[in-house]
C-alpha cells in the first residue's frame, strides 16, 4: 500500500511537472513572439531613422546650394560696392578739380 501511495504521488508529481512544463513552454513561446514583434517594430524604427537621415542629407545639400548662392551674391555685392566707390571717387575728384579751378579763376579775377 505504501508503494502504491508513493507511486501515485510520483504520478501526481509527474503530471504536475508536465503541466508546469507546458505552461513554461507556452510562456516561452509567447515571450519569443513578443520579442519577434519588438524586433520587427525596432526594424521599422530603424528604417524610419534611415529615412530621416536621408532627409537630413537632402537638407544639407540644399543648404550647401544656398551657401554657394549667398557666396556668389556676396561677391557680386562687393564688386558692385567697389564699382560704386570707384565712380564716386572719380566724380568727387572731378568735382574737386573743377572747384579748385573755379576758385583759382575767381581768385585771379579778383586780383586784377
Amino acid at each position: 500500500m505504501a508503494l502504491f501511495a508513493i507511486r501515485s504521488q510520483f504520478n501526481a508529481l509527474d503530471d504536475h511537472s508536465a503541466a508546469r512544463y507546458e505552461m513554461l513552454r507556452a510562456e516561452l513561446a509567447a515571450s519569443r513572439e513578443r520579442m519577434d514583434q519588438f524586433a520587427a517594430s525596432f526594424e521599422q524604427v530603424d528604417k524610419r531613422f534611415e529615412q530621416v537621415d536621408k532627409r537630413f542629407e537632402q537638407l544639407d545639400k540644399r543648404f550647401d546650394q544656398v551657401d554657394r548662392r549667398f557666396d556668389v551674391l556676396s561677391k557680386e555685392v562687393l564688386a558692385m560696392e567697389q564699382r560704386l566707390e570707384n565712380r564716386l571717387t572719380i566724380k568727387l575728384g572731378a568735382f574737386m578739380v573743377i572747384a579748385i579751378g573755379a576758385t583759382a579763376t575767381i581768385v585771379n579775377l579778383l586780383r586784377r
